[in-house]
């Protein structure tokens, strides 16, 4: 593959860990950077020796840069990816790769019209290769219940690195448009689509101050008839996450270190559909038909790194479709706006989101015109 030149737009943040990214890698390198911070971008263009713009028009028109990185607060991503597509330049964007659906059809039609490649950063599902090799060989069967949760801790100093964060307007949200679209991609790529969010609580536990969510519990239903649970938070150390995928034929567990599946030496359903009870044991109370009994093992590890920037650059040069192709990550926005819309609307959510509303309810919260999801408890101290 010939040497690429990336630009990156946004030089506070993940900015630095791309560069580490782009050096990693030979036929790789930095060729100009961009940001509105004339100190910040005067620095980097000395010390990457790259040419700094102020206007991300210009480096998006830039002959210093094959492809744009965009690693810009959440509200500005459509804006500079769709600009960079109108120009003709291939961009990698920033998780989440926008904050309402409307703008990630905008993205994706910018895409098609131009013919220009655009990626996103929503590959958190690599960690899941083993996971889904083992659903994809059949272990589980049919997937009947999800139990997802991943609770961790952010201070009150980490929205203060930058004024947008923490606010409707900026970033679009709290964990779930943040750290958590991660989660939301795995969801995703290890259960398959999720149709309808039946139920949705949000709230602000542990943040005061903070307009967005640091909690979350919600009911949804996948494509497939599944149920799943989802249990996020961002209050709590150390930080306790994993999930549970049950299935007709097997499940797989994840809990920190403990990663096993089992398999049944019956289908589920067919103990669960059986009305014949099996003989009752001495000392038992309860006629029942005859349990599946489970064989569990460790999960086979699937050895596979794949970075996103490299992985872009080479679809680049080989004219070959991205890894992480926008339609992927407008399926997590949809999620993700879909948990926002069953909250504070208190209703099922059906899966596409309308469009307009949501986008109206954004507008709303900006505003204030919604009450505050600070919970009355340890983190939110209320007097009388």
């Amino acid at each position: 593959m010939a040497t690429l030149q990336a630009g990156i737009i946004g030089l506070n943040g993940i900015a630095v860990r791309h560069v580490m990214d782009i050096e990693a890698h030979e036929e790789l390198r930095l060729g100009a950077v961009c940001d509105t911070d004339t100190e910040l971008g005067l620095r980097w263009q000395g010390e990457h020796d790259a040419p700094w713009y102020k206007d991300y028009r210009d480096i998006n028109r830039s002959e210093h840069c094959d492809f744009v990185i965009v690693a810009l607060p959440h509200y500005l991503h459509a804006e500079v990816a769709c600009d960079a597509l109108e120009a003709g330049k291939p961009v990698i964007i920033q998780k989440p790769m926008c904050i309402t659906v409307e703008e990630a059809d905008r993205i994706i039609a910018t895409a098609q019209r131009t013919g220009t490649k655009v990626a996103t950063f929503h590959t958190a599902h690599l960690v899941e290769r083993d996971a889904r090799a083992l659903i994809d060989q059949g272990v589980v069967g049919d997937v009947l219940r999800v139990h997802y949760a991943r609770q961790e801790a952010r201070s009150v100093a980490y929205y203060g690195t930058g004024p947008w964060r923490g606010h409707w307007a900026t970033e679009g949200g709290g964990m779930l448009t943040n750290q958590y679209i991660h989660d939301l991609n795995r969801l995703h790529y290890l259960c398959g689509p999720v149709v309808e969010v039946v139920s949705c609580t949000l709230a602000n536990v542990g943040h005061p101050g903070i307009e967005v969510e640091d909690a979350c519990t919600a009911v949804v239903r996948f494509a497939n008839g599944a149920y799943g649970e989802l249990s996020l938070g961002l209050y709590s150390q150390p930080g306790l996450s994993g999930y549970e995928i049950v299935g007709d034929r097997g499940c797989i567990v994840k809990r920190g270190e403990d990663q096993r599946y089992a398999r049944l030496d019956i289908p589920l359903t067919e103990y669960l559909h059986n009305p014949t009870p099996a003989p009752r044991r001495p000392g038992s109370s309860l006629a029942d038909a005859a349990r599946p009994e489970a064989t569990w093992q460790a999960i086979p590890p699937v050895a596979e790194h794949r970075d996103p920037v490299a992985e872009f650059a080479r679809a680049i040069s080989d004219d070959a479709p991205p890894y992480a192709p926008p339609e992927f990550a407008r399926r997590d926005i949809e999620l993700m706006c879909a948990l926002y819309m069953a909250h504070f609307r208190r209703q099922a959510v059906q899966i596409p989101v309308p469009r307009a509303a949501y986008t109206a309810l954004l507008h709303d919260l900006a505003a204030g015109k919604y009450p505050s999801l600070a919970w009355p408890g340890p983190g939110h101290r209320v007097s009388g």
